[in-house]
Order: structure tokens, then sequence, then C-alpha cells
């Protein structure tokens, strides 16, 4: 079946996310609607005051206002890395949140979630075809008390690398929304789908992934800056952080 892409222009005032309801490693007819901004950030402010702690709140708040303390210059960053555990989505090729979720809260609360779990927490079954957005940081947020998740918007390789650098010395996982079909050569997939980043070298101007979609090194790996950047503006320029 040939797949509906959609490529929406969105003017942003401040620097939030644009999504709410976007798809997650479908293998064929995937969405790309994006809903009103006002509605999407209200929406999720409200989901971690319903959840959140009172850290994770104001959290949350500073990132989709923009507002971000200890600004750093990329020059004098070198690498920065965490360990984040991989676990291949193996026989389950469309719940690609499930295990970024399994990765994300096995590297923050140091103990594994099983995947059973959290597949119920989403809804998920054999017959899904795609996870939203909203659905994977409502089971990332009531999981883990050591951040509050939520969209920001990314417009620039400079943007990207910022909000993974915030998160990697926060301690807590980065999740770019990536859609591939551009670079199926580099993924070996074609799909909007979750994954990990867990460093960013400026030297080499690479960042690490952890990609629950390929099992093995290839699941693992040091790629381009400007190839995560390609495939995040492909999705509409969001990463969950």
């Amino acid at each position: 079946m040939k797949k509906l892409r959609k490529f929406v222009a969105v003017l942003l005032a401040l620097s939030m996310s644009a999504v709410s309801s976007m798809p997650a490693f479908a293998a064929e007819d995937v969405k790309r609607d994006v809903p009103d901004l006002l509605t999407t950030t209200q929406k999720q402010i409200e989901s971690i005051e319903r959840i959140g702690t009172p850290e994770q709140i104001t959290q949350v708040k500073d990132k989709l206002s923009g507002n971000r303390s200890n600004p750093f210059s990329l020059e004098r960053v070198r690498t920065v890395t965490i360990s984040v555990p991989h676990y291949a989505q193996t026989g389950h090729p469309t719940w690609c949140a499930v295990f970024t979720a399994k990765q994300t809260l096995a590297y923050i609360n140091g103990t594994i979630p099983s995947t059973s779990s959290l597949a119920s927490a989403m809804g998920a079954t054999d017959e899904t075809e795609y996870i939203d957005i909203q659905t994977l940081l409502d089971v990332l947020n009531d999981r883990q008390s050591h951040t509050g998740y939520a969209q920001v918007g990314v417009y620039s390789i400079d943007d990207m690398l910022n909000e993974f650098y915030y998160a990697i010395i926060g301690d807590y996982p980065p999740i770019p929304v990536i859609d591939t079909y551009r670079h199926v050569s580099d993924f070996g997939y074609d799909a909007v789908h979750y994954l990990n980043v867990s460093g960013i070298n400026t030297g080499t101007n690479k960042v690490f992934i952890v990609d629950p979609g390929r099992s093995g090194t290839a699941g693992v790996k040091w790629i381009a800056n400007s190839l995560m950047y390609d495939v995040i503006k492909d999705y509409d320029n969001v990463i969950l952080c």
C-alpha cells in the first residue's frame, strides 16, 4: 500500500513543538497531520500537571517556553555520552514506542520494565500500526520521576545538538521522532520511528543512536549530525526530551 506523505510547514513563535498525535514505526499508511500549536502545547501542560511532580512540571514549562539555564557553546563540548541499553523490537515491527520506552526507563530507573506491561499501558497489539507521541509521553512521565518529558521543536542542527546535550547531561535519554523515507539505506527501514540518542561528539560531528528498530551493532552506532537532523526534519522537527 502506498504511504500517504503529507508535508506540513509549521510557523513557530516560541521554541515549542507543534505535533501531538504522530505515528511511530508504521509500516504503511503513515499519517502526518499536525494539530494546532496552542492546543497541543496546552494538552502537554495539562498532561504533565496531571501525572508529573512539581519538578517535572517546571522542567516541561521551561522546555516549552525555550527557557534554559547554563547556556553553553557547542565549541566547548567534545564528547558527551550516557549508556542507554539496547532492546531490539524483534517480532514487533510497529512497537518502536514500546521498546524506546523500555530503553529509556531502564536507563533512568535502573530496572528493566517488562515489554508486556509497557505494551499494555500504550494499548499496543499485533494489529497496532503506530503509537502516538502523547501516549508515549504519558507512559514515560508516569513511570519515572527524574524528568518531565515533552515535545520540543528543533529547527537547525545547533538546536538539535543543544537539546541532546541538555538531556544527556541531565541524565535522561532524548528521543527524536524520525522519518527515514529518504534514508532507507542508512537506517534499514522506511518508517516513522522512535529511537534514543545517547551521545554527541562535536569533534566528529556525530551523534550516537540506540535504535530498537535494528538488532546488534546496526542498532547502536554513531551517525552524522546532518543525517540525524534530516530524518528529524522529515517528520516535523520533533524531539522528546
